[in-house]
């Protein structure tokens, strides 16, 4: 028997040169590591911030889907049978 995903919402705070950020990254992921681990990958590949430079400040696993304001993750998370392409 397969783990259904879950959503995670992680708040994270970093320093991008001259100003700090603040934002809520919204994971599809199995576990909080999976979804720690690719918030890391966006977040320092769009903001190019290193590992050490982001610091969390909450996590939780979203239940309901109306909170979640990214359409992609909706639509997956509504579609059952979604599958992922792979190349």
């Amino acid at each position: 028997m397969t783990e259904q995903p879950k959503v995670f919402e992680i708040a994270v705070i970093f320093k991008e040169s001259l100003r700090t950020r603040q934002l809520k990254y919204y994971s599809r992921a199995l576990t909080y590591e999976h979804a720690l681990e690719k918030m890391y990958q966006e977040v320092g590949s769009r903001h190019r911030v290193k590992r050490t430079g982001i610091k969390i400040l909450s996590h939780r696993i979203v239940e309901n889907i109306e909170e979640i304001p990214d359409r992609f993750i909706v639509d997956i998370m509504k579609n059952d049978d979604f599958v992922f392409p792979t190349y």
